[in-house]
């Protein structure tokens, strides 16, 4: 099948030589009722049908900008280049140029970009106040049926895109917010043991892969973003402490890390061995390969590959992720009694993120619930100093 410059113009091949053209709307256009059409049916010469069918094409594409433009169409616009105002892909071209896109993290954007495309490609000719829970809900499930991570974080950006769109006054309502997703909260139940911590950094260590251990090590107490990991310099590692500036959310952090003296001694390994191969890149973290930071991917590749040695002794890891380590680092905190403010002054959430979190994590862990039956057997056993 062969496409011609045409929007929505298909041509297919028919008994013997001859060939079929079709006006093929995208599939959200089929959903808001604009169906498929055969062109040119009965004109028999090849040419003549070439030219009836891009004719036929270009009048019912002039229909679809007419009906999303919201005239009739007798009185429809000029063909323009770029997307046509007031569809999805306008509003993603606009977001992409907003001081809010601008102002997430490299990572971040990357992570969007590859939502955006999918997004596009199912809706990007549609228009905004077209687009219905409905629609998305169906979009979600066929997603979700192949990748329900990728699914979930789809329809956050979509949430994203029409709060950003309702704040340029582009869209009044966001049907994304009424679509619930599933699994996210089960998914994210699972967070990382001290054997799970022991068992990776073991694997790291064996693979001479000790970044991807240092790594681990310490964010399974520094509760940091994966970025912000990878971005930590020697020179911001001062008087015990290493001092972060948060790449999403300029938040700044000071972590003591030298009152964990399994923290600082890891630190004072990897700062060896760098030393003794002569690595001249500045961070922390860099890559045994090529002596250079980790790019987010590259760092993702050597984490599973670690992870999969280290399931074979513990199969308890294989589904672990290292941005979970952010997660165990505010629950082991909680487990410890830290105050929520204290919490978010390592991790550098919100008071509100922090509380969140517990909600979700500390309520499934048995250590609390183990603590709090001890306290109230210590109180009515005659010991006054518990809860």
């Amino acid at each position: 099948m062969t496409r011609i410059k045409v929007r929505y113009l298909v041509e297919k091949p028919g008994a013997g030589n001859t060939v079929r053209w079709f006006w093929q709307p995208s599939r959200t256009l089929r959903a808001l009722g604009w169906r498929p059409q055969r062109l040119a049916q009965d004109v028999a010469d090849p040419a003549e049908a070439r030219v009836v069918a891009i004719r036929d094409a270009e009048r019912l594409n002039a229909e679809v900008d007419a009906w999303r433009a919201g005239r009739s169409p007798g009185h429809a616009p000029a063909r323009i280049a770029g997307p046509a105002t007031g569809t999805i892909d306008a509003l993603v071209q606009q977001y992409r140029a907003s001081d809010d896109y601008r102002r997430l993290a490299p990572a971040t954007r990357a992570t969007y970009e590859k939502l955006l495309r999918p997004i596009s490609e199912w809706a990007g000719d549609a228009p905004l106040r077209a687009i219905t829970p409905k629609m998305i809900k169906d979009f979600y499930t066929e997603i979700r049926a192949r990748t329900p991570a990728k699914a979930r974080m789809i329809v956050a950006v979509l949430r994203v895109l029409y709060s950003y769109a309702i704040s340029e006054d582009l869209a009044t309502v966001n049907p994304a917010k009424q679509v619930r997703v599933h699994g996210g909260r089960a998914a994210a139940a699972r967070i990382w043991s001290r054997e799970d911590v022991d068992a990776l950094v073991a694997a790291a260590d064996h693979l001479e892969l000790w970044s991807i251990g240092t790594a681990v090590r310490l964010n399974e107490w520094l509760g940091q973003r994966e970025g912000d990991v990878l971005a930590m310099r020697w020179t911001a590692y001062r008087d015990g402490a290493i001092h972060v500036v948060q790449q999403k959310t300029r938040a700044r952090v000071e972590l003591p890390v030298d009152t964990v003296p399994e923290l600082a001694r890891r630190l004072d390994e990897e700062f060896a061995r760098q030393a003794k191969r002569r690595v001249a890149s500045t961070t922390i973290i860099v890559s045994e390969a090529t002596g250079e930071p980790y790019g987010v991917r590259q760092f993702y590749t050597r984490f599973r590959q670690v992870r999969d040695i280290a399931a074979e002794r513990r199969p308890e890891v294989a589904g672990l992720w290292f941005a979970r380590l952010r997660h165990t680092a505010v629950t082991r905190l909680a487990e410890a009694r830290c105050p929520t403010p204290l919490i978010a002054a390592v991790t550098g959430h919100t008071v509100k993120s922090v509380d969140t979190i517990i909600e979700r994590y500390l309520v499934r862990t048995s250590a609390m619930a183990r603590e709090a039956f001890q306290m109230r057997l210590d109180r009515e056993t005659g010991d006054r100093s518990g809860c």
